[in-house]
């Protein structure tokens, strides 16, 4: 399934894949191959703490740029999932569909939150997985003040390998 840790590709993060074939530069997290459209499961218990903007722009749902449109970031149509009880976040990029969760929502691990997508700085289906440690007060503060949430350094949080967070139940 999505979830399934065979499918993980770790080498954007640790530099043994070829930058070219990780978008535009290294990056923070892991890019899982899955087909556009496939059910995206929340990695934990957690609340919605931001869908991007972009999801709600049909612009956005193509690769990055392929019609001259460059406002959209690189993250693309996104969502960010926080567990103020472990201090992870967690933010799954480059989806084609975010409509099942609003923001302030509180999610089960495993509840469908989202599909996978092509949007943003993508060259193909895939998703990215960001993952965050970041205590309560960085996070309140960060909401607060409306940095956005997706860039755990722009929060002062500490990027940690996803596959760290895996349980045996994915």
């Amino acid at each position: 399934g999505l979830r399934d840790r065979d499918n993980f590709d770790t080498g954007c993060i640790n530099g043994t894949k070829d930058a070219s074939r990780c978008g535009n530069k290294m990056h923070d997290g892991i890019d899982l191959a899955a087909p556009y459209g496939t059910p995206l499961q929340s990695m934990g218990d957690a609340k919605i703490v931001r869908i991007s903007p972009y999801c709600n722009n049909p612009k956005s749902k193509a690769a990055y740029n392929p019609d001259g449109f460059t406002n959209a970031p690189g993250e693309g149509c996104s969502i960010t999932t926080y567990n103020s009880q472990t201090g992870d976040s967690f933010t799954y990029m480059h989806l084609s569909d975010a409509s099942a969760v609003k923001v302030g929502d509180q999610v089960k691990d495993g509840q469908i939150i989202g599909k996978t997508g092509n949007s943003g700085g993508s060259s193909g289906a895939h998703l990215h997985v960001g993952a965050c440690q970041v205590s309560q007060a960085q996070m309140d503060k960060a909401l607060a003040s409306g940095k956005n949430v997706a860039s755990c350094s722009a929060i002062g949080g500490k990027s940690v390998n996803p596959l760290d967070k895996v349980d045996s139940k994915d």
